[in-house]
């Protein structure tokens, strides 16, 4: 092809930059390092660090080499244990925000005593406080208490007790049909031994699903009492483990009217209809059995893990599946429920089920400690890993870092771990042309939240 521009040369030939596209399709005519530019924005494609999103000013706040138009952006922070999340009206967003735990006397100190504790799922004793709420943040990032003095249990942590950890309480929310809330309250402890130790009024909302009004819509842990309804045992054997933790919620599934509310703790699906009717949906999620690694802890802390409670490295465990989030696809009637895992957490082990057909039939594998799912409007899938590197990353002996991808329908996997670090995230939702993102949200007063332009990533 002829460079330059000489007399009688036809349109078709002249690339004045010799860069090998032609004047006529080249954005940049005069440039030999740029020949187009996507998003019209006046910056070629070459450089541009927002191909998807017009943005002529390049800025990038965080440096990280995608521009700020196409980056996430936390537009709320310092949220005190950011659960789950779900769509406001006006573009708005809601968030679950599981508290900190005991309520805090004037002095600052929290308040603490033995009726107001229990021993949670994993062992450790966590407190009790109204420290939970709801809130919803505006387009603008501007944040509004909508409900508040929520049930909220924490564990306080050994090296510095102003710090509470891994709370448990508002877990969930989603918008009603006439226009309200509905919450799913946590309890990650004994459905039949918790509650009653503890001397609040409020205590009871604990392992429930509540409206706007604070009214039981269904009390989930007294359905896991009288009915263990995945049948297992506790580590003794001998007794029913009776562990409840309402987790997530699915508005109008399986039915219009209807109810479903994730259960982590008794690894199922419960049914809630519009009478408060609750019935077993789907409770068939199989145990895995993983090899205990060595976790190093010698070198780490100077002791074996076993001093710690943990079980010895090779010891074959097995592993619940411990159900983490649900979501339906808007492209057909497609239903999938993600599996965080349990001890030993190992790696790659974390797998996405179909349960559509009532029945758990696993749909994708590889992932690690999945927190949640949530699909777009075309039917792709964002999958949300809590700690990529498995158990060292949720005992804080290694980094607790954070992945967001998305599994298309023609099973292509893209990883933004380019686009957002995140570290101990708690739950993802795609609301309109946004994703929106809960992170930080083990340790009470760091939470954030972000949120990401689908049309740019």
């Amino acid at each position: 092809m002829a460079t330059g521009c000489s007399e009688g040369d036809s349109a078709l030939d002249i690339d004045t930059d010799g860069d090998g596209v032609i004047d006529l399709i080249d954005a940049f005519p005069d440039d030999p390092s740029e020949s187009f530019d996507n998003d019209a924005d006046g910056v070629g494609d070459n450089a541009d660090n927002c191909l998807g999103v017009a943005n002529a000013d390049q800025a990038d706040a965080d440096a990280d080499g995608f521009g700020d138009a196409c980056d996430f952006t936390v537009i709320s922070e310092n949220l005190l244990s950011p659960r789950g999340i779900g769509c406001g009206a006006d573009d708005s967003i809601l968030v679950a925000l599981a508290g900190a735990g005991p309520n805090l006397a004037a002095t600052g100190e929290a308040l603490i005593n033995s009726e107001s504790s229990y021993v949670g799922a994993d062992g450790r004793v966590v407190q009790y406080g109204e420290t939970g709420s709801v809130i919803s943040i505006a387009s603008d990032s501007t944040s509004t208490i909508i409900m508040n003095n929520l049930p909220s249990v924490a564990v306080q942590s050994e090296q510095d007790p102003s710090v509470w950890t891994d709370a448990t309480g508002p877990a969930d929310v989603v918008r009603a049909d006439d226009g309200g809330l509905i919450v799913a309250i946590g309890l990650a402890g004994d459905a039949c031994l918790s509650r009653p130790d503890l001397t609040a009024p409020d205590a009871v909302l604990l392992g429930t699903v509540i409206d706007e009004q604070r009214s039981i819509i269904a009390d989930i842990a007294d359905f896991e009492c009288s009915n263990n309804v995945d049948s297992r045992l506790a580590p003794s054997g001998t007794a029913p483990d009776h562990t409840s933790n309402p987790f997530r919620l699915l508005n109008d599934y399986p039915d219009t009217g209807s109810l479903t509310v994730l259960d982590a703790g008794m690894n199922a699906l419960i049914e809630v209809d519009s009478t408060g009717e609750r019935s077993t949906l789907v409770a068939d999620f199989p145990d895995q059995q993983q090899e205990m690694p060595d976790l190093g802890l010698v070198d780490i802390i100077g002791v074996d893990q076993t001093v710690i409670g943990l079980p010895p490295a090779g010891a074959v465990i097995s592993s619940q599946p411990v159900p983490s989030g649900i979501s339906k696809s808007p492209v057909g009637d497609t239903v999938l429920v993600s599996e965080l895992t349990g001890l030993p957490f190992a790696i790659g082990s974390a797998r996405t089920y179909d349960v559509t057909d009532g029945t758990a039939v696993v749909d994708q594998d590889g992932f690690t400690t999945i927190v949640d799912i949530a699909h777009d409007a075309s039917g792709d899938v964002f999958v949300l890993e809590y700690a990529t590197n498995g158990l060292p990353g949720l005992l804080g002996f290694g980094p607790s870092n954070g992945r967001l991808s998305k599994q298309s329908l023609g099973s292509e996997v893209r990883d933004f771990s380019d686009k957002v670090q995140l570290s101990t995230p708690t739950a993802v939702e795609v609301c309109g042309s946004n994703i929106y993102v809960s992170d930080q949200g083990s340790v009470a007063g760091q939470g954030r939240i972000l949120r990401g332009d689908l049309n740019a990533l």
